[in-house]
């Protein structure tokens, strides 16, 4: 049940803001391309470490790699800062996000575009704790009149 006081997802909003300024400085002090490809850079080699990180602690415990371990394992803690359903059929996931507490900070500061960059650890995350995988982003929160997510994920 979404908790928009959850400390979790405040917690969230400030580390969305703290994003959303340092990659508005990158952009201003490098240039609009090369500061989108070192933000890009930084946020992908972050998620794969996150995933990678969780990918070790399953197999320390000698347990499969899998989406119900990766949540089981998942390295921020349960909460009711979102507001999500995620579904898992024939190893694939599907998470629809109605609330996020990151995009609800961009769209406050009006930095949505920049701030939608850091999405792309969703993938890396996956690639880090899976290896191959096909990733599909079907929405995002800046792109759609509700302002909601959608991604399906499936281990190659």
């Amino acid at each position: 049940m979404l908790n928009k006081n959850d400390p979790v997802g405040k917690m969230g909003e400030i580390l969305a803001m703290l994003f959303a300024i340092m990659a508005e400085a990158i952009i201003a002090h490098c240039g609009e391309d090369d500061g989108k490809k070192i933000i890009k850079h930084a946020i992908y080699q972050f998620g794969f470490e996150r995933g990678k990180a969780i990918r070790d602690r399953v197999l320390k415990d000698n347990n499969e790699i899998n989406f119900e371990n990766l949540e089981k394992y998942y390295d921020i803690p349960e909460n009711e800062g979102w507001d999500c359903d995620t579904s898992i059929t024939e190893n694939k996931l599907r998470e629809y996000t109605r609330y996020c507490p990151f995009a609800k900070k961009w769209k406050e500061m009006n930095m949505t575009d920049i701030g939608s960059m850091y999405c792309e650890i969703d993938e890396a995350i996956m690639v880090g704790y899976f290896g191959k995988i096909d990733f599909e982003r079907l929405n995002i929160f800046n792109k759609n009149i509700d302002g909601h997510c959608e991604m399906i994920v499936t281990p190659k």
